[in-house]
C-alpha cells in the first residue's frame, strides 16, 4: 500500500497512462545492448550508485573499478579516510559530498554487518528494506531501490533516474517537480503485481528511450513511438 499524501503534489492522479502500454511501446521501438549486464552484490551496487548521481555511466564505472583496485576488499575501503576516497572517485560529480558519504555508509554497514553482506534484506518487506537503506548517508529512493531490484536480491523496486523522471512527466504520469521518490511511488502503485525483472526492463527501456529519444533537449518526438500519449509532443 501506498500513501498518496506524499504524492498530491506532483503525482498526475488525473491521468493515469497505463506504464504496461509504454513498456509494450519502448519494447518494439528501444534495442538494448545483447552483452548481459554487469550484475553487483548489494553492497558492491550501493557503492557503484552512490558514485552515480549526476554523473555519467562511464565516468562512475572507471571510479568503481578504481575503488576495487585500490581496495580490494569492502573492510578495507571502509577504512580509507574520505581525502583517500576522494583522490580515487575523483573525476565524480560532487567528489567530495560523495567520498564523505561512502566513508560514513561503508563505516555503519561494517559494524552492522561486518561481512558486508546484505543478502538478508531478500527476506524484508521491500519498503522497510528501502527505508534501512535510505538511513545510510548519501542514499535515496534511487540508490536504495537500485540495491534491491539490480541485484541477486532481485526485489521488486522500481528505480527511477533523470531520464525516467523526464519521461513520465512527459506522459503525463507526473506532476513538475517530481524526484525519484514520488516517481518510484507513481509505478508502483501502478504496477503493484509486477516482478523485480519486470520493473528493471521497465527502468532499462526508459533509460535508453531517454538517452537516445526523448532527451532533454531537442527530442525527436516525430519518431516518437508514444508521442500521441506525450504532453510535451503535443503541445
Amino acid at each position: 500500500m501506498f500513501h498518496i499524501r506524499s504524492m498530491q503534489l506532483a503525482f498526475a492522479f488525473e491521468n493515469r497512462n497505463e506504464i504496461g502500454a509504454l513498456q509494450e511501446s519502448l519494447r518494439s521501438a528501444v534495442k538494448l545492448p545483447s552483452r548481459p549486464y554487469e550484475r553487483l552484490s548489494p553492497i558492491g551496487q550501493l557503492v557503484k550508485s552512490l558514485l552515480s548521481s549526476k554523473t555519467l555511466d562511464d565516468v562512475s564505472w572507471a571510479a568503481y573499478w578504481r575503488l576495487l583496485e585500490r581496495h580490494e576488499t569492502w573492510p578495507a575501503m571502509a577504512l580509507a579516510k574520505p581525502d583517500e576516497l576522494l583522490e580515487t572517485i575523483h573525476p565524480v560529480t560532487y567528489a567530495e559530498d560523495k567520498a564523505d558519504h561512502l566513508h560514513r555508509t561503508l563505516q555503519t554497514v561494517g559494524k552492522i554487518a561486518p561481512d558486508f553482506d546484505l543478502s538478508f534484506l531478500a527476506a524484508w518487506p521491500v519498503m522497510d528494506a528501502l527505508r534501512w537503506l535510505e538511513r545510510l548517508p548519501g542514499v535515496g529512493r534511487k540508490v536504495s531501490a537500485s540495491v534491491l531490484n539490480f541485484t541477486s536480491l532481485a526485489r521488486p523496486a522500481f528505480v527511477a533516474d533523470t531520464h525516467i523522471i523526464r519521461i513520465l512527466t512527459r506522459q503525463g504520469v507526473l506532476r513538475a517537480g517530481a524526484d525519484a521518490r514520488i516517481a518510484f511511488e507513481a509505478v508502483m502503485a501502478r504496477c503493484p503485481s509486477w516482478s523485480a525483472q519486470e520493473l528493471e526492463e521497465l527502468h532499462r527501456l526508459m533509460k535508453r528511450f531517454g538517452q537516445q529519444t526523448c532527451t532533454h533537449s531537442n527530442p525527436q518526438c516525430n519518431s516518437c513511438p508514444v508521442a500521441r500519449t506525450c504532453l510535451y509532443a503535443r503541445a
